[in-house]
């Protein structure tokens, strides 16, 4: 096997006593994919352990790691036991479930090639990550070439999966996963929703919440937040389905609640004919630059600040009657993602929990 690619914008990195890959480090906040094929981690120390902790939980991050002394042969007790040790310290510190991320673990035990890569930058050469690797001397390159970013993706990372060990022996728990941080972001966008459509008031001490007509502030970033969480949403079940079902683990009732939900249906409630959507996409300023284009004859000198406040009032007035008009429509909407959340609260419950990899550890 032998793989090939020339690069282009690239720069030559020599390092002591600091990280040479800090470049594709500080582009962690603003990445969605995060790739590391290392030797080893730290076993003890927590800097770049914690940099993963801290990513987006809509970050991806896939870990390709061996495992000093594990061997595929032990000769002696002493050298089992040594091994055991490591393996539970590598299996404890990149166990997906500690991550808010979508992590991905797999263990590759002929690796000692280092990579390091986002979408925007990788860095290849010989340090592994580690804490430890910045007291040594290390070397690489530091490349923004998104061609050669691409070629690793579909060359390198395919070939790493079919030659390593994934942490769990099946992919429920990683759809347990999924489906919490899909689950965050749909009541993310549900209240978003709800706080650009209702206020709260005080009456006598006593605080009361109303759907807000005169200062309502639905848009369509609000709207087509939601719909990209559907989308994930839908995509993911359907994923769910067919893996569950080669592995012999879709039960009846699994099946059942993942069919009741029906995202076109969801879909439908903010569609174009919609009043939540007529709504969403009107724009005040907009409204008003027309209605001072429309008058612009009349619209000079003394007269232009009154048609100022006449066009700013129409404007609002608008804004006013098509918030009006959507109340009903926001309230079921609101309801409907209020019995989405339940379900997918449901299918987590049921999915079964994932066992890890029993290849992973030889030692027993």
């Amino acid at each position: 096997m032998k793989f090939t690619k020339e690069v282009n914008n690239a720069k030559f990195v020599f390092t002591k006593d600091e990280i040479g890959y800090q470049e594709v480090l500080d582009d962690f906040r603003n990445t969605s994919y995060i790739f590391i094929l290392t030797f080893n981690i730290s076993e003890n120390n927590d800097m770049l352990i914690n940099q993963l902790k801290q990513v987006s939980d809509e970050t991806t991050i896939e870990i390709f790691t061996n495992i000093p002394q594990r061997y595929e042969h032990y000769f002696s007790d002493r050298a089992r036991k040594q091994a055991r040790k490591k393996i539970n310290v590598y299996l404890g510190r990149l166990d997906p479930e500690k991550y808010q991320s979508i992590v991905n673990t797999y263990y590759c035990f002929d690796n000692h090639s280092k990579i390091i890569m986002t979408n925007n930058v990788v860095y290849v050469g010989s340090a592994n990550f580690s804490d430890e690797s910045k007291n040594n001397l290390e070397s690489g390159f530091i490349v923004y070439d998104k061609e050669f970013i691409a070629f690793i993706k579909n060359n390198i990372i395919p070939y790493l999966k079919n030659n390593s060990e994934p942490y769990y022996s099946n992919n429920s728990t990683r759809f347990k996963i999924m489906l919490r941080l899909i689950y965050s972001k749909l009541v993310n966008a549900k209240e978003r929703i709800h706080m650009s459509t209702h206020a709260i008031a005080d009456h006598a001490g006593n605080y009361y919440e109303y759907y807000d007509v005169h200062n309502n502030s639905l848009n369509l970033l609000t709207i087509e937040y939601l719909d990209s969480v559907l989308k994930e949403l839908e995509d993911l079940l359907a994923i769910i389905l067919q893996d569950l079902d080669s592995d012999g683990l879709l039960t009846d009732e699994i099946e059942k609640h993942i069919g009741n939900i029906d995202i076109s249906n969801i879909r439908e409630l903010y569609s174009e004919d919609t009043k939540i959507f007529e709504l969403a996409r009107f724009d005040e300023e907009d409204y008003a630059t027309e209605y001072l284009q429309e008058h612009a004859i009349e619209a000079y000198d003394e007269y232009l600040n009154s048609f100022q406040e006449t066009a700013v009032q129409e404007a609002a007035e608008k804004k006013a009657l098509l918030a009006y008009n959507a109340e009903q429509e926001v309230t079921n909407l609101l309801k409907v993602l209020s019995g989405l959340e339940t379900d997918i609260e449901k299918i987590i419950n049921l999915l079964p929990s994932s066992e890890r990899n029993p290849n992973i550890d030889n030692t027993r």
